[in-house]
């Protein structure tokens, strides 16, 4: 996998709004099943994006996302530990 890829398609997903309304099944379809993470309590679906961009790569990415009350991602974002 060329470096950085997940972190170019979670970019690119996140800029565009393409995740914003879909729903959990749609995610799981796109995106695979999430993983658990106990720092990212509160985000429905969680992916990690391998480690961080930079000169330095200490941590992990990861893609984060968050289901409003009707079931359908509200929020998505890219985050470190």
């Amino acid at each position: 996998m060329p470096l950085h890829l997940p972190h170019r398609m979670a970019d690119r997903l996140i800029s565009t709004d393409a995740l914003i309304g879909r729903n959990a099944q749609e995610i799981t379809s796109l995106l695979g099943e999430p993983k658990t993470k106990r720092q990212w309590k509160g985000y429905d679906f969680v992916y990690c994006l391998g480690q961080n961009r930079g000169i330095f790569p200490i941590d992990n990415d990861w893609l984060i996302l968050e289901l409003d009350h009707t079931g359908r991602v509200s929020q998505a974002k890219i985050v470190s530990d």
